[in-house]
């Protein structure tokens, strides 16, 4: 799932009212170099 903003909390309130637990969750947020390479279709050169 990809998003911004309070998605996670967002995400976790509706699992915690649901009585669901989660066995693993991740939170990963993109680097510069992400972006360069979404953008460029390349890596940066170094």
């Amino acid at each position: 799932m990809t998003g911004s903003g309070e998605l996670l909390t967002a995400v976790t309130s509706t699992l915690a009212r649901r009585q669901v637990v989660a066995i693993d969750l991740r939170l990963d947020q993109a680097t510069l170099d992400d972006a360069f390479l979404a953008l460029t279709g390349r890596r940066a050169e170094n």
